[in-house]
């Protein structure tokens, strides 16, 4: 991390012209984990006028001297993470050409929860909860005016849940974002994630303890709709105009009905499709379709929950977006 924030300075040394990039209405999606979000992502990211952050730019954002390797080394982390943990694949799938989280941004300012959904590092998980997040974004600023330098287009379409938890900084850096918060029943968005976070840390550890995953992911989920839902407020309370910028979508809504949904949230982000860009969203569809991978099976009993403690814990969070039930 500490190489790519010195290639990026001396990139901006070497072309001052960068510092001009205008990071224009960016749409983003922020909503909860297992919210369909990936999904989604990677419909809108097929727009040929939408910049989206490929997973080899997330690794390696700055190219270095001499010839390009970094999608090759992408492609070879790819493979490896393929045998490693196959099973991830169907839960979370990691390809080296597709669009990734620009959370492996924020992680260049070591403010970002990349290190605690991979690891067990509690002393960490509460210095981030305190951090001031603004200087993240600001950098995290700087890294897209600079992917977007490289290769440019009209607008961004960016993603990951850990948005949702610092709206307020996120909208500190980028006013005039359009904000897509996905929201599904936290019982099946807390089991999927909390397996997910099991499958991502038994590739570093052979020692994973699910009731701790299910309890610190309890917490964190929970204080994540709650932080957003406070600034939401707030806005909306000082009749900031920003309190417009957000769309609300529902998980089922997107599965059941992606067509109709997608037209709500283009109107939204002023987003038109031609019949050629239309064709492109159905090639995305097609391969990224559900169960592509395998079918991910996962349990609250397995992390130690229950179902009515997560319904009481999150019901005014259900109840305040009108959550649909999937049990």
């Amino acid at each position: 991390m500490l190489e790519n924030r010195l290639r990026l300075e001396a990139l901006y040394a070497a072309h001052p012209e960068i510092e001009e990039e205008q990071i224009r209405a960016p749409i983003v999606i922020a909503g909860l984990q297992r919210t369909g979000t990936t999904f989604l992502h990677r419909l809108l990211a097929s727009h040929p006028k939408l910049r989206w952050l490929a997973a080899w730019e997330a690794l390696s954002p700055v190219p270095r001297p001499g010839p390009d390797r970094r999608l090759r080394q992408a492609r070879l982390a790819e493979r490896a993470l393929r045998y490693l943990s196959p099973t991830f694949f169907a839960i979370h799938p990691v390809e080296a050409e597709a669009p990734e989280e620009e959370v492996l941004l924020l992680d260049y300012s070591f403010r970002s929860t990349v290190a605690e959904a991979t690891l067990r590092v509690p002393s960490f998980s509460r210095w981030l909860e305190g951090a001031d997040q603004l200087p993240a974004y600001r950098y995290l600023e700087r890294l897209l005016k600079a992917l977007q330098w490289q290769r440019p287009r009209e607008r961004w379409v960016l993603k990951t849940p850990h948005h949702l938890e610092w709206l307020d900084a996120l909208l500190n850096v980028f006013p005039d974002a359009k904000i897509i918060q996905t929201h599904r029943d936290p019982t099946r968005t807390l089991a999927s994630f909390c397996s997910m976070i099991w499958y991502g840390r038994a590739v570093f550890s052979d020692q994973v303890d699910a009731d701790e995953v299910g309890r610190d992911w309890e917490r964190k989920t929970l204080r994540m709709v709650t932080r957003g839902r406070e600034v939401r407020e707030a806005l909306s309370s000082a009749g900031d105009p920003r309190a417009c910028q957000f769309l609300d979508v529902h998980y089922q809504d997107l599965m059941k009905d992606p067509d109709g949904t997608l037209e709500r949230i283009s109107a939204f982000a002023d987003l038109a499709w031609s019949d050629s860009d239309r064709q492109q969203l159905e090639r995305a569809r097609n391969h990224n379709r559900q169960h592509k991978h395998g079918v991910h099976r996962y349990s609250l009993k397995d992390f130690g929950l229950s179902e009515q403690r997560t319904r009481e814990r999150f019901a005014s969070y259900v109840e305040r977006y009108a959550i649909p039930s999937e049990g």
